[in-house]
């Protein structure tokens, strides 16, 4: 169950503690110019990164970092493009959580 609750823990780390107003707005391709689509995308990876990193330092598992950059990166993708709520973002990035501790645990 510590985990667990240190991923949760990262999760909020790296959404709310890691992640500063500059990085949360221009995450979002959607808002900006055509110029700024790289940039974006950058910061949006650079974002999944740290979540990412932060399930491998509590896991030590790869595949897991590789999973998690991959799927928090979709995710707030969808979020930023409108096609899934903050709440859905959140609950989605949990049940990662909730299934990379059951995959180590069971």
């Amino acid at each position: 169950m510590e985990i667990l609750i240190k991923l949760i823990l990262a999760h909020i780390f790296g959404d709310f503690v890691f992640q500063n107003e500059y990085m949360a707005c221009f995450k979002n391709r959607y808002q900006h110019s055509e110029e700024l689509k790289s940039v974006n995308i950058m910061i949006l990876m650079y974002h999944a990164t740290i979540h990412a990193g932060l399930v491998y330092f509590i896991t030590g598992d790869f595949i897991f970092f590789i999973a998690e950059l991959i799927i928090h990166a979709i995710v707030d993708d969808k979020k930023c493009a409108g096609k899934i709520t903050y709440l859905q973002d959140q609950v989605i990035h949990l049940i990662c959580k909730l299934l990379y501790f059951l995959l180590l645990t069971y």
